[in-house]
């Protein structure tokens, strides 16, 4: 195995994939040999294993693990473990410290009921005292071989009974109590002192410090006893009093030697935070404490030191566990803790400290449950491991899914979650397992048995299995076969039938006998029931793509699929083989459960995995990948080993549950679009203008980049581009360019490229087309979805509008929209059309409009709705004055505000320049011109040389065209001849871009009705006509 790669050299060697083959055995030659780039060590419990400490002793600590109802005694010393059986049945409540290693019971032990009497256990070695009081006493507290009892009568003090060999008490009355005053239950005592609380005659609460050794009380000075409290400690040389006073933590430190004698009473006050206070101990001379609200085990809180000296506020434990058993007051200064910084360190610590110095957390004992192997899978560079672990708060068993991205981007996230969702079936053999199938799109599932004769459940994830999605099927005990590009491949348990389930929808698309199939992407491989016999399926369509033939006899039962591969068996025994789909050949391969990577096999047999590599069409000797034993079960495919179908990865879960994942050397497929999902056309000027694709390669890339260009120029409007891709990648565009201004309306494409590893070249993934609809609008274009107009009108008036079809394979192509107006040519006054000019926009409206003029001179802009259709729509008034024009132009814009202008020519070849606001408003006419009577035809011909004003054209009585370039500062150029020929047309029309090659052009019908079209350079002249159509000549006028 040779040296590790770094992150960066691992992410492009997955990305590269696998190599390729095909043929009879010959000798392993793979294009580099098979190696290991990556150990995955066990994963440690996605949730931390609870320890319930009930009692600390001298010599060792009583406690319980999660749910368990065991109780555990454990050495300080050697660590050694014992459960302490005689405790089943008992609550943790009623056992009470007696001192030492002793605990406690006043209430019945079922494991050794003595009515009557109160029972002690000394832990460390398990033996037993079971002991009736002094008659006519009650017991207020038992440490070591010392009773503590009073009689039922009011203000005598309470008695100290030692026990004698014979079995009876002698009794030691308690001194140093005020006259009157009555003793109650100690709170708390150890085999040295007790605290000991009493009443005054005057119903006043005291507490005091009961020397066992002499039987007499000192009283603890102080407000001991007041506000919130906190409780009492007792370790080593202190006895504390921790109460929350005026919202602030505060502990009253008592010496337990300067009490007892006398020498010292006063307290030492400490203060600390007031949440901290009910899960706290002392250690050393300062205190640590913890958060315990709210207590649940999704919180853990640090455990943080206060003290009187620079030492305060050091974090003793990062996290703690949760519950108040987490934090638990030891003898000698010490205490006990259990938590860590993670699963992996988490244990129960003894905390200690030396004077003046921050406590120190030792490990005395590991807390962590055990885990183990449940599943694998291998998906487009990313490895996912499913292991057994224990839930704490139920003890019972659960899973966990561990993401471990080889190659990564910001959809991956490494580590562990529980899963949450419905569980899975059991394995073979009952073998607790998770039996993950992961696909593009739809993540990581699997299928869920439904209970008591119900349906199953689709479970499936993403990054996180905590956060699963369901999706009920029909199925019943049912076997999850593939998953595909938002599609699954169920085989029902409880037919013959087999499933295709589109799981957005939960609707399912194909059911068909159950047989070998595969889903790739959204394409189901299955065999057809003729042997020898495979087709693809298109599941958007639900038709057939493609039939192949393996020329076997049998019809396979299983089936599998990649890039450029399909593997068959019929069996386990066999035949088996695999089909090149690029070079249409089948192969023969050995038999037996398999999986299928990117031009090479993979088995498990005789104790190793073997790698069979066919990747340039020559089937390879097989290479042994690893030694990996046969487990329960046999068939450990996606529980013990996997191969990523994409790449040319195989990973295997070792006999410690770590994983390996090996690269196989094998060359990869060519990197392909799998597929795509677009949200549709780009509207730019629309509240939620943006167009966005959703592109999923084939295999992982370095980096792509999307190029947007209009589909009949190729003009490249729009580049996008990023770095590492796993498994699928967003672009978004808002169909304007960079300067801000809409797209020009019509068909677009987008073409996506990328690299597969680091120095690779660029390769062309796919493309699709859309397109951007109500954005700029070009000259004589009115329709949202782009190319120019064409209007017809009947001598009746009835009008038809031609457009071009923009998602064909010829741009230019004029279809009629049927009768779509009506326009009387014939009529009187108002009612009668003179004239119809093609305008752009002349309200603000984004959107282009049409000027009619009517039989009384009056002009009227018909406003557009971003079709091919005027019959009906608003219009807006110019005034009147128009009929004394002959002619009525709308060449574009003259005088460079960006808004259209309108020309007119009168009876004396006058020209007038009526410019417009852009907003629905006209300027009064200005003359630019004069002697246009010398032209038969004047067109307004839009931008002919490219500099973004509107030019014109004149025919002369010899039929010459000149061209006039507007200057954009209202004038022309000197005219230009272009060339004669144009006197036996009946009608030039300057018709915008017809043919989508970014240049304005003309139409010219001929008196035969035959329809011509002159194409424009860009440079003011135009190529040779070309005929465009016939029987034109139903029209009166066109315009």
């Amino acid at each position: 195995m040779g040296r590790s790669p770094s992150a960066g050299a691992l992410a492009s060697i997955l990305a590269l994939g696998l190599l390729v083959a095909p043929a009879a055995p010959a000798a392993a030659d793979t294009g580099t040999a098979p190696r290991e780039i990556a150990v995955f060590p066990e994963s440690p419990p996605t949730v931390f294993a609870h320890e319930a400490i009930v009692f600390a002793g001298a010599t060792g600590f009583l406690h319980r693990r999660d749910a368990s109802t065991d109780y555990l005694w454990t050495r300080y010393d050697s660590g050694e473990t014992v459960v302490v059986k005689d405790l089943a049945g008992l609550s943790p409540l009623a056992l009470r410290s007696a001192g030492g290693d002793l605990v406690l019971i006043r209430g019945q032990v079922p494991a050794k009921p003595a009515p009557g009497k109160f029972s002690v256990l000394d832990l460390s070695d398990q033996s037993w005292q079971q002991l009736a009081p002094p008659t006519g006493y009650i017991l207020l507290g038992f440490f070591g071989r010392t009773l503590l009892a009073r009689t039922g009568t009011s203000g005598v003090a309470p008695e100290l009974f030692t026990l004698a060999a014979d079995g009876t008490w002698t009794g030691t009355a308690v001194s140093g109590l005020p006259a009157g005053a009555n003793a109650t239950i100690t709170p708390i005592g150890d085999l040295t002192s007790a605290v000991l609380p009493y009443s005054t005659p005057g119903g006043s609460l005291r507490y005091g410090l009961l020397d066992l050794a002499t039987a007499s009380v000192r009283p603890l000075s102080g407000p001991v006893g007041g506000g919130s409290s906190g409780g009492w400690r007792l370790t080593g040389d202190s006895v504390a009093w921790a109460s929350v006073v005026n919202g602030e933590g505060v502990y009253q430190i008592f010496s337990r030697s300067g009490v007892t004698t006398g020498t010292n009473t006063e307290a030492r006050v400490l203060t600390t935070a007031s949440e901290r206070l009910a899960r706290s101990v002392i250690v050393g001379d300062g205190v640590v404490g913890a958060m315990l609200e709210p207590e649940s085990p999704y919180y853990r809180f640090p455990a943080i030191s206060a003290s009187t000296d620079a030492t305060s506020g050091t974090t003793v434990l990062p996290m703690l566990d949760w519950g108040s058993t987490a934090l638990v007051q030891a003898p000698d200064g010490r205490a006990l803790a259990v938590g860590g910084t993670s699963a992996k360190d988490w244990a129960v610590h003894r905390l200690s400290a030396e004077p003046g110095t921050a406590p120190a957390a030792t490990p005395l004992l590991p807390v962590r449950d055990a885990v183990g192997n449940a599943g694998l899978v291998y998906h487009q560079g990313q490895v996912r491991h499913a292991q057994t672990e224990i839930d704490p708060t139920t003890g019972t068993m659960r899973y966990a899914v561990f993401n471990h991205p080889l190659v990564t981007d910001a959809s991956t996230r490494a580590g562990g979650t529980p899963l949450r969702g419905k569980p899975p079936a059991a394995c073979p053999s009952d073998v607790p397992c998770l039996p993950l199938v992961e696909g593009n799109r739809t993540g990581a599932a699997y299928v869920a048995p439904g209970l008591n004769g119900a349906a199953d459940t689709l479970v499936r994830f993403d990054t996180d299995a905590y956060n699963s999605q369901e999706t009920p099927l029909t199925t019943h005990h049912g076997r999850l076969v593939d998953v595909g590009n938002g599609y699954v491949l169920v085989n029902d348990g409880a037919t013959n039938n087999q499933q295709v389930v589109d799981v957005a929808r939960g609707a399912v698309v194909r059911t068909a006998p159950t047989t070998g199939a595969a889903l790739w992407f959204s394409t189901l491989w299955t065999a057809t029931g003729t042997a020898g016999q495979l087709k693809a399926v298109d599941l958007t369509n639900g038709r057939t793509t493609r039939t192949v033939s393996t020329g076997t006899p049998c019809v396979p039962s299983e089936v599998q699929t990649s890039a450029r591969w399909l593997w068959w068996a019929c069996g386990s025994a066999g035949p088996a083989g695999v089909y090149d789909l690029q070079g249409n050949r089948a192969l023969t391969v050995p038999a037996g459960p398999a999986q299928l990577g990117d031009g090479f096999l993979v088995r498990h047999e005789a104790g190793a995995l073997r790698l069979t590599d066919f990747h340039d069409g020559t089937v390879r000797a097989p290479v042994e990948l690893a030694d990996l034993p046969v487990g329960n079960p046999a068939d450990g495919r996606r529980l013990t080993w996997a191969v990523d179908r994409h790449g040319a990865g195989v990973a295997y879960v070792d006999a410690n549950d770590a994983v390996h994942v090996l690269d196989t050397g094998v060359p990869a497929t060519s990197v392909q679009l799998g597929g795509y999902e677009t949200s549709g056309d780009a509207f730019p000027r629309a509240e939620v203008p943006g167009m966005s694709v959703v592109v999923h390669p084939t295999r992982p890339l370095v980096s792509w980049t999307m190029t947007i260009s209009r589909k009949w120029t190729g003009e490249v409007v729009h580049r996008a581009s990023g770095g590492t891709v796993r498994e699928l990648f967003l672009v978004s565009w808002n169909g304007r360019l960079a300067s801000g201004q809409p797209a020009l309306n019509g068909p677009y494409r987008w073409t996506v490229t990328g690299t597969t590893g680091e120095g690779s070249s660029a390769v062309t993934i796919g493309s699709a087309e859309f397109r951007v609809g109500c954005g700029t609008f070009p000259f004589r274009g009115y329709d949202c979805y782009g190319g120019p107009g064409l209007l017809g009108v009947k001598s009746t008036g009835e009008g038809h509008w031609y457009g071009t079809r923009q998602t064909g394979t010829v741009p230019g192509r004029l279809y009629d929209n049927g009768w779509t107006d009506n326009w009387c040519l014939s009529c009187t006054g108002a009612a009668r059309t003179t004239a119809l000019v093609p305008f752009g926009d002349f309200n603000g409206d984004a959107l282009p409009d049409l000027l009619v003029r009517d039989g009384n001179g009056y002009l009227k802009a018909h406003l557009g709705i971003g079709q091919l259709y005027f019959g009906a729509n608003t219009t807006k008034s110019l005034g009147g004055g128009w009929g004394g024009y002959k002619a009525i132009l709308a060449p574009g814009d003259l005088n460079s505000d960006h808004h259209d202008d309108i020309l007119a020519v009168d009876t004396y070849g006058k020209l007038w320049l009526s410019t417009t606001t852009g907003a629905g408003g006209i300027r009064s006419r200005v003359q630019v011109g004069s002697g246009w009577n010398m032209y038969t035809r004047i067109i307004g011909a839009g931008d002919l040389n490219g500099d973004g004003h509107g030019d014109l054209l004149g025919i002369d009585t010899y039929g010459v065209m000149y061209r006039y370039l507007s200057n954009g500062r209202t004038g022309w150029s000197a005219r230009a001849r272009i060339y004669g020929g144009w006197k036996d047309y009946t009608a030039v029309i300057a018709i915008g871009d017809l043919n989508e090659d970014g240049h304005n052009d003309l139409l010219a019908r001929d008196t035969h009705g035959v329809l011509w079209h002159y194409a424009g350079t860009g440079t003011g002249t135009f190529t040779g006509r070309v005929k465009a159509g016939t029987g034109w000549n139903m029209y009166k006028t066109l315009a």
